[in-house]
């Protein structure tokens, strides 16, 4: 490694690995306005208020959260957001007012025009300037990773003979989307909101792979905005003017803003013809014994457990998305270890979710998520995780959790 950084400082290896390779990194508002970059000044969108969470109803929640800032790659993401606070302050804050708690602050939100970018259609879905500059923060600054030494030799091939595509596009496609049904459906999806009130003169086309998963493209046909067309391609493709909205939420923190829940679904509850008024009866427990990873060592015990009180257990694989969005849309009570399928939360209606984690496996973007649709989350921490972050639940301690959740009737603040 040390041999590598000082080769890359020599000026002729320099020059060659900078043609060969990736090697910069930008954040789009670093370089709005320049026009050796391609991108356009960035248009400032209104940013929802603060939201407040009371340590005296989600104590519990803040010290796991407090646990989980420590020593963990969210520290990275939150640097990043420092460097950039003027524009991108955002994230999740301790505060003693009004009331002692925590405060979970949206980024700021913007878009921008990128002229003639590199956009990747495959599996990693990158997107780079006209000057070959990686754009960190496509989707959410936790998927971006902390920024990386500039080391020429690690950075990615630079894309040749990229088609240019004339016309004025954008893309929901990005790290991460090709095969995690969350970051689809939450990081992704729900940007239709904001991009069809750009405006449609001239109209932005949606670039797309040439293929996805079955439930991408049917939730894709729910929320396609009226008039905008999709063009598929495959590998680096240089559009002419491509769209850019930054990202809706950071990192870790899944909070979805009203125009942007509300969007994705009502376009799904109306080409299903759900009520979203309607009261759920349907009482579930998700498995994960399909599982390659976080799986319950003791699935079993606890679904006994849980059909003691109502509860019938279902396998989320191989469920088409129709399937999937009426099965938490009829649930009244959502139990399960946190895996992606929670991201279907985004269609519950009135519901109970309890959310299992092994003892040091705690992760809070699904309660950012319940709570921005008022929605009841708790969660339980089991033993310590294997290497396959496998864990078991005491089931006494779930039997009280349950029945506290059940007895309640939580109100909305």
């Amino acid at each position: 490694m040390a041999l590598v950084s000082l080769l890359v400082k020599l000026p002729v290896i320099r020059r060659v690995t900078r043609y060969l390779l990736i090697t910069d990194q930008v954040f789009l508002f670093d370089v709005a306005g320049d026009a050796r970059h391609g991108v356009s000044e960035l248009t400032l969108e209104p940013t929802p208020e603060p939201v407040h969470f009371p340590r005296s109803r989600h104590g519990a929640l803040i010290e796991a959260i407090g646990q989980f800032f420590q020593g963990t790659r969210l520290q990275a993401a939150v640097s990043l957001v420092t460097e950039h606070r003027s524009l991108f302050d955002a994230g999740i804050v301790a505060v003693t007012e009004p009331s002692p708690g925590l405060i979970y602050k949206s980024p700021q939100r913007y878009h921008c025009v990128l002229h003639t970018p590199y956009l990747d259609l495959r599996r990693g879905g990158r997107l780079c300037t006209a000057n070959s500059a990686m754009v960190l923060g496509f989707l959410s600054l936790r998927n971006s990773g902390a920024l990386k030494q500039k080391m020429g030799l690690y950075g990615s091939i630079k894309p040749r003979n990229a088609p240019l595509l004339k016309g004025r596009f954008t893309s929901l496609w990005g790290k991460w989307a090709h095969g995690n049904y969350y970051h689809w459906l939450i990081d992704c999806l729900p940007q239709l909101a904001r991009l069809g009130e750009i405006g449609d003169s001239p109209p932005i086309t949606l670039l797309m792979p040439q293929s996805m998963p079955a439930a991408w493209e049917d939730s894709l046909a729910c929320c396609l905005p009226p008039g905008m067309a999709v063009q598929r391609a495959t590998g680096w493709v240089r559009p002419e003017d491509l769209v850019f909205v930054s990202p809706g939420h950071s990192g870790w923190a899944a909070w979805l803003a009203a125009k942007e829940r509300d969007y994705v679904r009502g376009r799904v509850f109306e080409r299903f013809s759900l009520n979203a008024d309607s009261q759920p009866t349907r009482r579930i427990f998700i498995l994960r014994s399909r599982a390659v990873m976080r799986r319950l060592l003791n699935e079993d015990e606890v679904a006994h457990v849980l059909a003691r009180f109502g509860f019938e257990t279902v396998h989320m694989e191989g469920l088409s998305f129709e399937q999937q969005v009426r099965l938490f849309h009829s649930a009244e009570f959502i139990a399960g270890t946190h895996g992606a399928a929670f991201a279907n939360l985004l269609f519950a209606g009135h519901a109970k979710v309890l959310e299992l984690f092994a003892h040091d496996g705690f992760r809070p973007l699904y309660f950012f998520l319940a709570r921005s649709l008022n929605l009841d989350h708790e969660f339980l921490l089991g033993s310590e995780e294997n290497r396959l972050e496998d864990f078991s639940i005491d089931v006494t301690e779930l039997e009280r959790t349950l029945g506290r959740m059940l007895s309640r009737h939580y109100t909305v603040h």
